[in-house]
C-alpha cells in the first residue's frame, strides 16, 4: 500500500493506511509527534493560532498555512517547520520570538507561535514592507486584542522600516565547506543529492475509517479513478478550506487530491482570462496585479481589491477548488466552466433561473431541468445546452431570445436565460 512522505522540521514522517479521512496536519503534529507548539482554536482557518510554514514543492518559497485545514494526506513531499525549529530555550530564540517578547507583543501567548509561524513564512519569500507585514497579520486573531505591541515588533522586520532587523535562521548562516560561501539550502553544483520527488504516480493508501485515498498527477487519472470506483459518493480535494465554513461531519468514501494537477493550475487568454480552478487564491491575485497594466484588462485591479478581503494569506495560499459528489449541475457549469449564464436564486427548483436543457440518452427528445437540483454525478453520458450554447452576440441570437427582447419580455434579464431554456425544449 503506498504511502505519503513528508519532513517535519528536517525529519522524514509518513503516513498511511493507519490515519483517518479526517485527520488533519495540525491533529498528526500535536498527538502523533507531541509537538504542541502548534496551538488551536477555532478549527476553521480563521483564528491563525495553527499556523505552520510549509515548502510544497522543492524549490519553493515558504507558505504559511492552516494546519487545522489540510488533510494530512495532502502533504506528500512537503518540508514542514513548526514552532519548535524555529526558535527554543535549548538552541536558542529567533529574532522574531526575541522582539515579539521585548515590545510586549506576547501577552497571554497562546496565539504567538501562530503569529511567528505566519510572518517567518511571509518574510522568507520575499523582503516585505510595512504595510504588507500588516496586512499579512489579517491570519491572524488575538484573544487579548493588544494588536498595537504586535504590530510594532513585526514592523521592525520589513524592508522599509527605520531599523531593518536580520531576520536569517542560524541554518542560512552555514558556510559551504566546498564552497566556503554561505549556504543557500537550494540545490547547487555542490550539492551531493537531492530529493526529487515522483510527479506522474498515483496514490492509493485505504485509510483506517474506509475511505480510498488518492493523490493524482493528472486529468486522466481522475476519470480513471471515477470509472473504476464510480461517481456515486466522491470528493475532489485540493485547498480543503471548504471545511471551515461547512463543516464536514462525514467524509465521502472516495477522496481525491487534485493539488498536485498541474493542468488545473494557472490561466490563459483567449477573448477573455481564464483561471484554471486548482489555481490557489495567492496567486489569483498575483495573475491579477500582473495582467491588470494590459489593455482591456484594467478592471483586474477592482477584482485584486476584492480578493484582498477574501479570506486571509494563510488561507488564500491553500485556497483552491474542492468538489464533492454533492455538488449540483448548476455549481459545475458556472464555478467549472465559467458558463454564468445559467443563473440561480431559490435554488429549490421553484424560480427556474437555472434551467438548460438535457437529452438524457441517445435518441430522446430534449428536455428542461432546474440545474440546481440535479447532481452533476448524475449527468453520466447527458447532452446539455446551455443559453450560451443556444445564442450569443458572437454567433448571433435564437429566435426565441430575438422575439423575447423585441417585446420587452426581457425586462431587468436576469431570468430572461432560463425562460428561454424552459421554452426551448
Amino acid at each position: 500500500m503506498d504511502r505519503v512522505n513528508f519532513s517535519v522540521n528536517g525529519a522524514n514522517h509518513s503516513v498511511g493506511c493507519e490515519v483517518r479521512s479526517t485527520t488533519t496536519l495540525l491533529e498528526y503534529l500535536r498527538h502523533h509527534l507531541e509537538l504542541r507548539g502548534t496551538k488551536y482554536k477555532c478549527l476553521e482557518g480563521g483564528c491563525g493560532s495553527c499556523i505552520v510554514s510549509a515548502v510544497k514543492r522543492h524549490g519553493d518559497k515558504p507558505q504559511g498555512v492552516n494546519s487545522c485545514m489540510v488533510s494530512i494526506t495532502s502533504c506528500k513531499d512537503w518540508e514542514i517547520t513548526t514552532i519548535e525549529k524555529v526558535g527554543n530555550r535549548l538552541d536558542g530564540y529567533h529574532p522574531l520570538q526575541t522582539t515579539l517578547a521585548a515590545k510586549g507583543g506576547s501577552q497571554c501567548g497562546y496565539c504567538s507561535p501562530g503569529m511567528i509561524m505566519n510572518i517567518y513564512s511571509y518574510l522568507k519569500a520575499k523582503p516585505r514592507t510595512m504595510r504588507e507585514i500588516e496586512h499579512a497579520l489579517g491570519s491572524n486573531l488575538c484573544r487579548c486584542t493588544g494588536y498595537r505591541p504586535i504590530l510594532e515588533a513585526f514592523k521592525t522586520f520589513a524592508s522599509d522600516a527605520p531599523k531593518p532587523t536580520d531576520i536569517l535562521d542560524i541554518e542560512d548562516l552555514k558556510i559551504c565547506k566546498k564552497s566556503g560561501e554561505s549556504c543557500s539550502g537550494l540545490k547547487c553544483e555542490h550539492s551531493d543529492w537531492c530529493i526529487v520527488p515522483k510527479h506522474n504516480e498515483v496514490l492509493h493508501i485505504k485509510l483506517s475509517d474506509d475511505r480510498d485515498w488518492y493523490r493524482v498527477a493528472s486529468l486522466i487519472d481522475v476519470f480513471n479513478i471515477w470509472e473504476k470506483n464510480g461517481t456515486e459518493c466522491y470528493m475532489l480535494i485540493n485547498g480543503n478550506t471548504g471545511k471551515g465554513v461547512y463543516p464536514i461531519l462525514e467524509y465521502p468514501k472516495l477522496l481525491i487530491d487534485i493539488s498536485g494537477v498541474s493542468e488545473l493550475k494557472g490561466y490563459y487568454i483567449d477573448q477573455n482570462l481564464v483561471l484554471l480552478g486548482g489555481t490557489t487564491l495567492v496567486e489569483v491575485l498575483h495573475i491579477f496585479k500582473t495582467l491588470a497594466n494590459n489593455e482591456g484588462f484594467c478592471y483586474l485591479n477592482v477584482l485584486a481589491d476584492h480578493l484582498e478581503k477574501v479570506a486571509h494569506v494563510t488561507v488564500r495560499n491553500v485556497l483552491g477548488s474542492d468538489a464533492c459528489s454533492t455538488d449540483t449541475l448548476t455549481d459545475f457549469m458556472r464555478y467549472r466552466h465559467g458558463l454564468h449564464g445559467t443563473k440561480y436564486m431559490c435554488r429549490e427548483g421553484g424560480c427556474g433561473a437555472c434551467m438548460v436543457s438535457v437529452v438524457k440518452s441517445p435518441g430522446q427528445a430534449p428536455m428542461s431541468v432546474n440545474s440546481c437540483l440535479v447532481g452533476v454525478a448524475s449527468c453520466s453520458n447527458w447532452e446539455i445546452t446551455t443559453i450560451e450554447g443556444l445564442g450569443n452576440r458572437l454567433k448571433g441570437y435564437h429566435p426565441l431570445q430575438k422575439a423575447l427582447a423585441k417585446n420587452n419580455g426581457s425586462q431587468c434579464g436576469y431570468c430572461s436565460p432560463g425562460m428561454i431554456m424552459n421554452m426551448y425544449k
